[in-house]
């Protein structure tokens, strides 16, 4: 692979803030969603023409859920949820598990897009970061850091990486496997990110405050 120039790893390579996402309201009134990414596609796209005509492999969102109500259904989606911010939050009605909980940031749950659930907020609204990838086109991993310390991971070129800060600050330094050293560096604060779109090499996240906590996730095509 040749090394990436300054305007091609600027094109790969794209800073957003959740204030600056539009927030789509949910069908039912219980909530909005941010779309931050989609795939195929690439960059953003208005999450209502997403849900209705259903043109992609992978789809990253926040969603804000501030009331009870039915959670939409997607035949062939694979959906994994992790929360970001909120004391609790209960689907009802999935088959085999009965009820999904999620009792504090960090905890995350995989179920079928199929399942018809219903949520149950015991202790007020919680934010969800929700990844969905169609079954046999793409696969996701999410992972959860916290705290003032130290993490590496490695990117290929057919990975998509996301980022998400929930809470303090992290300095994300970003090395491709062309160069030596690191080749960009980032201060990332609460609800804002990265997305890392087909990069060979490393990233390192380095919390800079003890209740740092932020959320990756890596998607790749099947």
């Amino acid at each position: 692979m040749n090394a990436l120039s300054a305007p091609e790893l600027a094109r790969r390579v794209t800073l957003f803030h959740l204030a600056d996402v539009p927030a789509q309201p949910w069908r039912n009134g219980g909530g909005v969603t941010r779309e931050i990414w989609v795939q195929p596609g690439g960059g953003m796209r208005a999450a209502q023409r997403v849900l209705q005509t259903f043109p992609w492999e992978g789809r990253v969102s926040v969603a804000d859920n501030v009331q009870p109500g039915p959670f939409s259904t997607f035949a062939g989606v694979e959906r994994q949820a992790l929360l970001l911010h909120g004391s609790g939050l209960e689907l009802h009605g999935a088959p085999d598990a009965g009820v999904l909980r999620w009792g504090q940031p960090g905890d995350c749950q995989r179920f079928a897009g199929e399942a018809g659930l219903h949520s149950q907020l015991p202790h007020g609204p919680a934010r969800l970061l929700n990844v969905m990838t169609r079954r046999g086109h793409a696969e996701a991993e999410l992972a959860w850091h916290a705290g003032p310390v130290g993490t590496s991971l490695g990117l290929h070129e057919q990975a998509v990486c996301v980022l998400l800060v929930a809470a303090g600050r992290w300095r994300v330094g970003l090395k491709t496997a062309d160069s030596a050293a690191s080749v960009a560096a980032y201060e990332l604060g609460a609800d804002s990110g990265l997305r890392i779109v087909g990069v060979r090499g490393r990233i390192h996240l380095q919390g800079l405050q003890p209740d740092s906590t932020l959320a990756q996730v890596v998607l790749v095509k099947s």
